[in-house]
């Protein structure tokens, strides 16, 4: 139940906000920034020229797009191909932004049709492990069970090989499939032998199975799943209820290795983004280190900042105190070197931390719990209303402001 609930919340959250980074309308970029990222394809425009005229060698002229194709992923804060670098439109030349020009167009219609794929990749390979695992265990009881297990896995590495001599518009979403039915062949080969349960060995085996094929590919959406996965390792935890997925941590030492690995992730890709550092080797996990480890990382202190935690030896003003400078941390660097993960996460747990301290409040009656929810019930309203009647003010920080 662990490991499913683990998948479902890592899967969803991959659903949410890491798809669209696959396309470069993730956030909206500024002027500057389009009017760099066409400098840059001019450059390659003249690179070819250069190649045509004999001036330079088909060699120099690849490693000069590579270069500029770095400097085009460090501007967007995702790995940006030659064909999207083509496809931004100059900014000198849209006459309207309300304007949505046939190009825009098809590539919100290839976003759309990304998150469909991969909501179909989820479906074949969850449902059908679920539907015919038992139908293998027990139709196929008589077959010698390494037999069929090896097919699973042979499969699942074939797609994972096969992927890479396909087309760089489809050919990652085939190596996600093997890295999905993958997790699918562990779970089953758990149930068929009946092993004890073992959290660590099932993420850690698909952590480094994950992580390879990111750097195989080239392909955030695998890196972003690589990231959920080491952050299992660490000790993240999900449970599935009725309704709801609970995400947190299996106990005290789990969340504190696990925020301090989340916030070192933080630490080392905004350092790689604020000195303008080219990790082009690790750049694939850029989406998920910046999402995930934002987010674990401000989940981990929320929950170490309340007072109903009891950790050992902790000082409870120091962790307010920590918490508080961390979020308004994450909305500064955010804001000023454009890192909208980092900008909205930290904001959103900042105003949940505020909220909690509310619920925390020393109250002995119930009339004075509900003269609390009153007070803080009128207190979100207010701000609700205020923040969707400004979103250019709040946006920016906030996930649940559009």
């Amino acid at each position: 139940m662990q490991k499913l609930g683990l998948l479902v919340g890592l899967i969803v959250s991959f659903l949410l906000f890491a798809t669209p980074s696959w396309s470069q309308d993730i956030q909206p970029l500024s002027p500057e920034k389009l009017s760099q990222l066409v400098a840059i394809r001019n450059g390659i425009l003249t690179l070819e020229d250069n190649v045509s005229a004999g001036i330079i060698t088909k060699f120099q002229e690849e490693q000069g797009t590579k270069r500029y194709l770095e400097q085009a992923s460090q501007l967007t804060g995702y790995m940006v191909t030659k064909k999207e670098l083509f496809s931004f439109q100059d900014p000198g030349l849209v006459s309207s932004a309300l304007k949505l020009t046939p190009l825009q167009k098809f590539a919100g219609l290839v976003t759309f049709v990304n998150i469909l794929w991969v909501f179909a990749i989820v479906g074949l390979v969850g449902c059908g492990t679920y539907l015919f695992g038992d139908f293998l265990v027990n139709v196929l009881k008589d077959i010698p069970t390494e037999i069929y297990e090896g097919i699973l896995y042979v499969t699942s590495i074939a797609l994972a090989v096969y992927g890479k001599f396909l087309s760089p518009e489809i050919d990652s979403y085939v190596g996600l499939t093997g890295c999905l039915l993958l997790a699918g062949a562990l779970v089953l080969t758990n149930y068929a032998h009946k092993l004890k349960e073992n959290y660590l060995r099932f993420w850690a085996i698909l952590f480094v199975s994950w992580t390879a094929a990111a750097l195989v590919y080239q392909s955030q959406m695998i890196g972003f799943i690589a990231v959920g996965a080491l952050m299992s390792v660490l000790g993240l935890s999900a449970m599935i209820y009725p309704f709801m997925v609970v995400i947190g941590f299996k106990d005290q030492d789990s969340l504190g290795k696990t925020t301090t690995a989340a916030f070192a992730i933080i630490l080392l890709y905004t350092a790689s983004i604020v000195f303008n550092l080219q990790l082009s080797i690790v750049n694939v996990f850029q989406s998920g280190a910046l999402f995930l480890g934002s987010f674990v990382g401000y989940l981990g202190l929320d929950i170490a900042s309340t007072r109903w935690y009891d950790g050992r030896q902790r000082n409870y003003a120091l962790f307010q105190v920590v918490t508080i400078a961390a979020g308004f941390f994450a909305i500064y660097v955010g804001s000023v070197y454009g890192i909208g993960e980092l900008q909205k996460i930290g904001g959103t747990f900042l105003v949940l931390f505020f909220l909690t301290k509310l619920t925390e409040t020393p109250i002995e009656s119930r009339r004075g719990y509900a003269v609390l929810g009153l007070f803080s019930s009128a207190l979100i309203y207010g701000f609700c209303v205020y923040a969707k009647s400004h979103p250019d003010a709040f946006g920016p920080y906030l996930f649940l402001v559009s």
